[in-house]
This record gives structure tokens, C-alpha cells and sequence, in this order.
């Protein structure tokens, strides 16, 4: 098995882990509306890439808030799978003290927080075996070789479009062939996310959230495909 853990990279040295904070009614309706917004949106920024069997998938997934009910899926991931080699690449954006009561106190009452930019990785396979991943205490984490191999599945025309999984949804965007090297433009999301963690790593609900990271990924991505 192969572990379901962050690349060594200076922005996910911290490992944020589940509790039991939970949110507020007020709090979850707007992160609901903010989901659709940011679908709608990236469905149609996305909407002119094509499929490509062998290319890059490039998903949105959702899950559950670190300490918030698993009921609700409203955390905002974005992920690009590498068919070639089996291999998926998550990149979000949460508070890095995420259970911490302050923390909760904060971002209700619209104040800002330190963020960690997270980037990790989760090794398939290349070949027709099930891809096989660890199980970890993420509230997020793909715990499933099933779920795996459904989410690199949807690259190709027999993969469907919506993926749920045990602890999180994914619905695939779209699938397309980089201009240059998938593992290039792989690199380059990975440096965004370093310049971002840099530059606006301090997180707020109505101004830079989880959303809004994912939201400028997305479009630094279909700029450079």
C-alpha cells in the first residue's frame, strides 16, 4: 500500500487533523451557495477541453469541513489526475490551526487566519490492476482503491462524471492534453500554490477561502493547458 500523504514541501509541513468543531447552520448554507457558484463557473471556464484518454483529468472534489459533520461536503479541493502513470494530485487550501475554538471564532465573525496551502499526492497505477491507497485520518482522504480507480477512470469516455466516494464527492470538469509535458504543468500548479501560500496565505470566508483559491487554480490552469 501506498500512503495517502503530502509531497515534502515547505507549505504542507503542518498536518491538520480531524476534530470536533462544528460549524454553524448560517455558516454551512453559505459555503453550500458558494459551491454552486464555483461549479457553475469552472463547468463553463472549462467547458472548450477536450477529451483525451491518456491526458490530464481535472476535477473538483468536496468534503467534509476538518471537524465539521460528515454530512456536509462543503471544503473545495482541486485535483489533476495523470492517467499515464495512475497518479493524483490534490491541491486546497484550509486554516492551519483548523479544530482550534479561536480559530472557529475567527472565521465566523469574518476575521482572517493563518492558511496552509496543501498539495498532495496519491500514487495509482499505470497498469489495468486496481490502483491501491492507504486509508489515513484525514476527514478527506481517499480511502478506497475503488474510489481511485473510478476518479482516474472518468479521463477516458467510459469514465462517468460524478464520483462519490466515502468521505467526499468528486465531479470531473474536464479531460485534455497539455500543450507540453503533463508532468510541466503539474510543476507549474504546484508553484502557484507556493506563490499563493506566500503571498495570500491567510484565509477569510468572504475574501480569500478555499473556494477562491480553487477558483484562481482553475483559471491558472486553462490558461496554461
Amino acid at each position: 500500500q501506498v500512503p495517502n500523504t503530502p509531497r515534502p514541501c515547505s507549505y504542507t509541513n503542518s498536518r491538520v487533523r480531524a476534530g470536533r468543531a462544528r460549524p454553524s447552520t448560517a455558516y454551512t448554507s453559505m459555503r453550500i451557495s458558494l459551491v454552486v457558484a464555483l461549479l457553475g463557473a469552472s463547468v463553463a471556464g472549462c467547458a472548450g477541453l477536450s477529451s483525451s484518454p491518456l491526458g490530464l483529468g481535472l476535477y473538483l472534489r468536496f468534503s467534509p469541513l476538518i471537524g465539521g459533520p460528515r454530512f456536509a461536503p462543503v471544503h473545495v479541493e482541486v485535483m489533476l489526475a495523470d492517467e499515464s502513470t495512475g497518479t493524483l494530485h490534490r491541491f486546497d487550501f484550509v486554516p492551519a490551526d483548523a479544530t482550534d475554538p479561536t480559530t472557529l471564532a475567527m472565521l465566523l465573525t469574518l476575521r482572517s487566519v493563518p492558511g496552509i496551502l496543501r498539495y498532495r499526492v496519491v500514487e495509482g497505477s499505470s497498469s489495468s490492476a486496481l490502483p491501491v491507497v492507504a486509508d489515513d485520518n484525514d476527514e478527506d482522504a481517499i480511502s478506497s482503491p475503488g474510489e481511485l480507480r473510478a476518479i482516474l477512470a472518468t479521463t477516458s469516455k467510459d469514465g462517468g462524471n460524478i464520483i462519490r466516494g466515502k468521505n467526499g464527492i468528486t465531479f470531473r470538469l474536464a479531460s485534455f492534453e497539455p500543450s507540453g509535458d503533463s508532468s510541466t504543468l503539474i510543476s507549474e500548479a504546484e508553484n502557484f500554490t507556493k506563490q499563493y501560500q506566500l503571498n495570500r496565505g491567510k484565509l477569510n470566508l468572504l475574501t480569500n477561502s478555499c473556494f477562491t483559491y480553487a477558483y484562481e487554480l482553475l483559471q491558472f490552469i486553462d490558461k496554461r493547458r
